[in-house]
């Protein structure tokens, strides 16, 4: 027996899946099994539940499990991947079952594998020679959970036998989605967007646009006011996870404790992800009716991505959020949605969290007003990129033969943002090359992870700062789906109470008369406020000619007791107030990131026009310190430890 499922396998991993020991005999072929449940808010492409197994756990003809779907019939990958040394490296091999919801043992013969690529290999004969890591991994659909339990090697007397379907899925009418149509707005139901126009900022991916790239807007004759929808139809040759339409809500636009909005599909019981991240990712299903009729989403009816229900409303009313609508699950049809709505606040429609007064809307992207009694003035405040009284402090050239692990850090993996890359901390993603550092983005399968590979540098725990000109010259990595930043972050507290100050973030891909283009750089701040709501503020700069992407930019800040400046180049483009008393986070020392993200709610994902490998360049950072002439001292000459 490789896995009777008593207890979950070490080194177990699941994504966009619940993954937990039923108990239940009935759901179990002994006494217990693995429940796989999906996440709302994930597609199919990264579903997956896996674990990894010594050499010689596989050791027969084959696998065979039993297994149970809550639907009718359920297909899944099982993968397989065995890591030989090089120099053969790795080989990924899959099957597809079907699993129904009569519950049946499953048996598949090695010989019934096949390698990923479509190369050709002696599967069965290697499969029992090496470590390997073995996948679950939802296939097409309709999805649901299923129960597995048994897993074990196929003997030689197993027979490979064709899956029993049980009787047809019940269809259950979900009550929330019978709704009636009601006033286009009130003071109950503030207008957010009504697509006489698209949003600033929108996205779209595998649906059609018209020449400019846009989803159509039509006349919408089945609303109550006769007002414009915008059309949403599946562009040819895309599947469910290239699916979406995107935009963001300034922070303080919604005030209640949920959205609704008018929608319609062309086939009946079409469905969707409607999704919101605001700094946590959110989402439920909703099925669409030929008839157009409104839609309301309680925020209670949101669930994390982790797994729980938290209180999205909160984070919501405070943050600029991002609202998707994607494509879920079979069937798919042209879809039209009108009138995003704020509906009232009502604390039964909140999440299970407790549930704070709804507060006041506060203002996006405008600081606190209120001023620390302490302010005392700092000639930094006002010295210009290139007064003198800059003295160099520290520096890092990038000259030595690999990167310095003195001074840099490679971050965990980790998925900020709704992002698709993955960090590793592999030559082939980060290097020194001719005195600089290189950060590369690479288009690959990395250990059926992640499509997408890159890396992220940190100081943290290393070299500290606080106060100063902090400088890179540095030429951006080009592309639709490119996220290059330079940013710190405070040693202590916990985001956003630690403080945040991009000094770079820029969007690759095509302009879009704002914060994105490869000719535009955005510099931001995000910290907590006296009553611990994140804020944010942030200014975007665009290059007179040219792109960031085909040369090399000086890309800094002065940061000063009562300020922050950005600048490019010879050109201050920015500046904030940090003295208010609320802001301390940004007096403390903060440590440095650089890296490149790929995809996201902010950039959209690569496409058709990302050219892979795409490289980040960063000839020099460096620090400088102000040394005030008339008090005849250096403040802050130097970095600090930070352990």
């Amino acid at each position: 027996m490789i896995s009777s499922y008593d207890v979950e396998h070490v080194s177990a991993a699941a994504k966009g899946l619940i993954a937990t020991i039923n108990t239940d005999p009935k759901l179990a072929e002994s006494g217990g099994s693995l429940k796989l449940e999906p996440l709302a808010g994930f597609d199919l492409a990264v579903m997956q539940y896996n674990w990894r197994s010594p050499a010689g756990t596989f050791n027969g003809e084959g696998i065979k499990f039993w297994a149970k779907a809550a639907s009718q019939k359920v297909t899944l990958s099982v993968v397989i991947s065995i890591l030989r040394p090089p120099p053969a490296g790795a080989a990924t091999y899959a099957a597809n079952v079907v699993v129904s919801n009569q519950g049946s043992i499953i048996v598949v013969p090695f010989r019934d594998f096949v390698h990923v690529s479509g190369a050709t290999a002696d599967f069965p004969a290697e499969v029992s020679q090496y470590l390997t890591y073995c996948f679950f991994k939802f296939y097409q659909t309709p999805i649901s959970a299923v129960w597995i339990d048994s897993l074990q090697n196929m003997g030689s007397g197993d027979m490979k036998t064709e899956t029993v379907l049980g009787p047809p899925d019940t269809e259950v009418v979900d009550p929330d989605l019978a709704f009636t149509p009601g006033e286009e707005s009130s003071d109950l139901a503030p207008m957010l967007y009504n697509f006489r126009s698209l949003p600033a900022g929108f996205g779209v991916k595998g649906f059609k646009v018209d020449g400019a790239g846009s989803p159509p807007l039509i006349a919408n004759p089945d609303k109550v006011d006769a007002g414009t929808a915008v059309k949403l139809e599946p562009a040819l040759g895309t599947n469910l996870a290239n699916t979406q339409f995107n935009f963001r809500i300034p922070a303080g636009s919604i005030t209640g404790s949920g959205i609704k909005f008018w929608a319609k599909s062309e086939v009946e019981g079409t469905v969707l992800d409607f999704i919101m991240d605001a700094g946590g990712t959110y989402a439920t299903q909703i099925a669409l009716s030929t008839k157009g009729k409104f839609y309301e989403v309680p925020f209670k009816e949101l669930q994390h991505r982790s797994g729980g229900f938290t209180n999205i409303g909160k984070s919501v009313r405070e943050n600029m959020t991002y609202v998707f609508f994607k494509y879920f699950k079979a069937p798919i049809s042209t879809i039209y949605v009108d009138s995003i709505q704020d509906i009232e606040f009502d604390p039964a429609k909140e999440a299970s969290d407790p549930v704070a007064a709804v507060v006041p809307a506060i203002e996006a992207q405008v600081a606190p007003t209120g001023v620390s009694s302490d302010r005392v003035e700092d000639p930094a405040d006002r010295a210009p990129i290139n007064d003198p009284n800059w003295k160099l402090a520290w520096r890092e050239e990038f000259n030595g033969p690999a990167i310095d692990t003195a001074v840099w850090n490679w971050a965990p993996p980790q998925n900020r943002n709704s992002e698709i890359g993955y960090f590793t901390d592999r030559p082939e993603n980060s290097r020194i090359e001719d005195g600089q550092l290189v950060i590369t983005s690479l288009k690959e399968n990395y250990k059926n992870l992640a499509e997408y590979t890159s890396a992220e540098l940190t100081t943290k725990a290393k070299v500290g700062f606080q106060y100063g000109k902090l400088e890179i010259s540095a030429k951006l990595p080009r592309g639709q789906g490119a996220w290059p930043a330079f940013w710190l972050l405070g040693e202590s507290g916990a985001w956003p109470a630690n403080g945040e100050i991009d000094v770079m973030e820029m969007i690759g891909g095509k302009n879009d008369g704002a914060t994105k283009g490869e000719n535009v750089i955005n510099g931001s701040l995000h910290w907590s406020d006296a009553a611990n709501r994140h804020r944010s503020s942030g200014e975007h700069y665009t290059l007179p000619e040219g792109k960031f992407t085909e040369g090399y930019h000086k890309i800094g800040i002065l940061w000063s007791r009562n300020k922050i400046r950005w600048y490019v180049d010879d050109h201050i483009y920015r500046e904030a107030d940090i003295s208010p008393a609320d802001m301390s986070e940004f007096h403390q020392r903060m440590y440095v990131l650089l890296n490149t993200s790929i995809g996201g709610g902010w950039p959209g994902n690569p496409d058709e026009t990302t050219v892979f490998p795409m490289n980040y360049n960063i000839d020099y950072l460096r620090y400088y310190t102000y040394s005030d002439p008339a008090a005849g001292d250096q403040k802050n000459s130097k970095p600090e430890d930070s352990k």
